[in-house]
């Protein structure tokens, strides 16, 4: 994402997540885009008050997927709040925490359905679906763009592409 929405503007990727799986991707590209910010909680908001007073750029970041203190600090810090959700039980129910920390940081949110089933005949496969109405009910919008679940996308993350 962090490349595709670069172009001709500044985009940082911040990655607090302890596995640094942001990082890893970032050190096998040949690009020198996005930026990147690897450090803790306190680091990526003080790197978010940075971007925000340049007054040009966007940043991304990489939390860990579990709810922790530090993702509320950078919550509240940031202008928009993705959170991938792929569409299965389990990741529909943890949703709820998200939605809980995000909603206390008053930050606008919006899930983005993640590694789900490609459409067929540009029909939504009725998996994809169905997590789209069980997020309906915390409240956020549900982005009517998905990310879908490719072999392609392992394989390109894996030379740091994508």
């Amino acid at each position: 994402m962090a490349v595709a929405l670069g172009g001709k503007r500044r985009v940082t990727l911040g990655d607090s997540d302890p596995q640094r799986s942001a990082t890893v991707w970032w050190q096998a590209r040949k690009a020198e885009a996005p930026e990147l910010v690897e450090a803790d909680a306190s680091g990526i908001v003080a790197a978010l008050r940075v971007i925000r007073a340049s007054g040009a750029g966007l940043a991304i970041v990489d939390t860990m997927p579990s709810i922790a203190s530090d993702i509320g600090a950078i919550a509240r810090a940031a202008d928009l709040v993705l959170i991938p959700c792929r569409p299965s039980i389990l990741d529909l129910r943890a949703a709820q925490r998200t939605v809980e920390l995000v909603k206390l940081a008053r930050t606008r949110a919006a899930f983005l359905p993640n590694a789900v089933p490609l459409p067929c005949a540009d029909v939504e496969a009725s998996l994809t679906a169905e997590a789209r109405r069980a997020l309906s009910v915390y409240g956020l919008p549900v982005l009517a763009q998905a990310i879908g679940q490719r072999a392609v996308l392992a394989h390109a993350l894996a030379g740091g592409g994508v």
